[in-house]
């Protein structure tokens, strides 16, 4: 009898990657608009960008809450902009929808929403139990999605993103 190999675990980084092609694909391959004036990542740029300026920022938050927001966000939509880029959106790509977790990502949406002001915050999750959560404690998160399937949670990040972040290419 022959053994099965093994199947790959889809893994959170999986989920950040396939995201992240689907914003390519789908938006700035498809409009060649979108392509020269919005830029992706996974965050390096924002580190980049901002801890330079860390010791001489003086905003009304510490500089390890700090640290600790332009850490989380997993993946970033940037305005192309000179000398740096602008973030426009932040997206919270995890694998479960639990309260803990979501406040990690609202308060790190408070921060950055407060450096990069008419930012967007999104928080996406597959997760199979989701917690039951009222969506008003989360006011700094613009969009809180969750499904068991890709494709669910990719439809309603589409939406968001052709509504209020890439509006010439819906």
């Amino acid at each position: 009898m022959q053994k099965r190999a093994k199947r790959p675990k889809y893994t959170k980084n999986d989920f950040e990657k396939d995201i992240l092609a689907r914003i390519k694909s789908d938006f700035l391959k498809k409009f060649q608009k979108l392509d020269e004036l919005y830029l992706v990542d996974r965050g390096k740029q924002l580190k980049a960008a901002v801890e330079p300026l860390i010791e001489t920022l003086s905003l009304d938050f510490n500089k390890k809450d700090l640290r600790r927001a332009i850490g989380a966000p997993a993946i970033i939509i940037y305005r192309k902009m000179q000398p740096h880029p602008h973030p426009v959106c932040f997206i919270f790509a995890e694998f479960h929808f639990k309260r803990a977790i979501i406040t990690n990502a609202e308060n790190a949406s408070k921060i950055l929403k407060k450096m990069f002001p008419n930012s967007c915050s999104v928080y996406i999750a597959l997760d199979r139990n989701p917690e039951k959560l009222k969506r008003k404690e989360f006011k700094n998160l613009d969009l809180l999605v969750c499904s068991v399937s890709f494709e669910e949670c990719w439809i309603e990040l589409y939406n968001f993103l052709s509504e209020n972040i890439f509006k010439t290419g819906s």
